[in-house]
């Protein structure tokens, strides 16, 4: 996983192939304290399904945006 700020946000960059990918984001988000989450562009994968279910359950907001469904 490759992450930065941009003013003052956190951009996590991760591929969501082996589970271990998965769950850097998850403990990244819980870190932040993030109230929402958006995915952009991101393959869908069964890691990144998973992903999104946990953060949902745990009352985190998610938003899953790609350029090929508008």
């Amino acid at each position: 996983m490759f992450s930065l700020s941009i003013n003052g946000i956190s951009v996590l960059f991760n591929k969501f192939f082996a589970p271990e990918a998965g769950q850097e984001v998850i403990e990244a988000v819980r870190t932040a304290a993030a109230k929402k989450v958006v995915f952009v562009d991101t393959g869908v994968t069964p890691v990144l399904a998973e992903t999104i279910k946990t953060l949902h359950e745990e009352g985190i907001e998610v938003v899953v945006r790609d350029h090929h469904r508008g």
